[in-house]
């Protein structure tokens, strides 16, 4: 007889056997919930039933429902995030299907872009959509667009920069990959990841600018302190 082992408890091991029946067995070394072991003459209280068909049933639906389960856990979960920045500024949350699973916007403006843009499906087409309506607002400087990714290591960054290289749609994006360390850091101070980054590099430029300064500047300013198009001045 043949059965799979549910859990160790004590000096005993729960086991769901072939015929579909739930038996208490002394437990031995070898043991380990989920391994499915014989079961003897004298454990299993003399009884031989053996009905394969029942034990594969149930066990299939075991993995159905856990499978099902997994599935639908792991396209609701957030593989990696996608900061989009221009004036308006908006969070995308990605699965790892690489679909948008949830928005959110980080100013009034970024607001204002969602309930028009309403980015959704596969990221690609998100930031498309994003970046579209932007435009046509006039949102978008001479900079560009700051596109940050955040998490899942940066493999998620790296495809995006394949997808999108070469794209004219997304000609005015300027792609970039922070870690979450750095994303809770940047949140932390009020500032988005990309807008810390710059803030970051104007206080490196110019050490009487404290970060905390730079992080209330505009990101269009910023980037012309960086580029030399403005001088800082206590």
């Amino acid at each position: 007889m043949q059965g799979i082992i549910l859990r160790v408890e004590d000096r005993f091991s729960y086991i769901l056997d072939d015929t579909g029946t739930f038996r208490k067995i002394y437990s031995k070394p070898s043991h380990k919930a989920g391994c499915e072991i014989s079961i003897d003459k004298a454990e299993s209280g003399g009884r031989r039933r053996t009905h394969i068909r029942t034990f594969s049933a149930v066990a299939a639906c075991f993995v159905i429902l856990v499978g099902g389960f997994a599935f639908s856990n792991s396209w609701d979960w957030t593989s990696y995030a996608v900061y989009v920045d221009v004036n308006p500024s908006v969070r995308l949350d990605v699965n790892k299907y690489d679909r948008v699973i949830s928005q959110q916007s980080l100013n009034a403006d970024g607001a204002t872009l969602l309930s028009k843009a309403k980015p959704s499906g596969n990221v690609i087409s998100a930031l498309d959509s994003v970046l579209n309506d932007a435009a046509k607002e006039g949102k978008i400087s001479d900079y560009g667009v700051a596109v940050t990714v955040v998490g899942s290591g940066d493999k998620k960054y790296k495809q995006l920069v394949k997808l999108t290289g070469g794209d004219q749609r997304f000609s005015v994006m300027h792609l970039s990959y922070t870690s979450k360390n750095e994303e809770s850091k940047a949140l932390s101070s009020g500032a988005t990841p990309s807008k810390y980054k710059l803030a970051k590099m104007a206080h490196e430029k110019y050490r009487n600018l404290s970060l905390d300064t730079a992080i209330k500047f505009q990101s269009d300013y910023l980037q012309d302190l960086i580029s030399g198009k403005v001088v800082w001045q206590d």
